[in-house]
C-alpha cells in the first residue's frame, strides 16, 4: 500500500464516521422530501464546522419516486 493511502487510512476517525452514518440512516431520503432536506442541513452543518462552504441549490425537476 502506498504511503499516501496508509496516511489517509490512519487519519480516518472511524467513530465519527459511524456517528455520521447513523444520523443518515435515520431517514429515508426521497428526492424533494423533508427528510432529504434535513439530511442536507445536517451535512451542511458538519462541513461548515470543518471549514467548508455549502450551498443548497433548488431547481424545478421531474422526480420519479419508487412505488408512487
Amino acid at each position: 500500500m502506498s504511503q499516501l493511502i496508509e496516511d489517509l487510512c490512519r487519519a480516518v476517525d472511524a467513530g465519527a464516521m459511524m456517528r455520521h452514518l447513523a444520523v443518515f440512516a435515520e431517514r429515508e431520503k426521497l428526492s424533494g422530501s423533508s427528510e432529504e432536506r434535513e439530511s442536507f442541513h445536517y451535512l451542511a452543518k458538519v462541513l461548515t464546522e470543518l471549514g467548508w462552504r455549502t450551498e443548497l441549490i433548488g431547481h424545478d425537476a421531474y422526480i420519479s419516486l419508487p412505488g408512487k
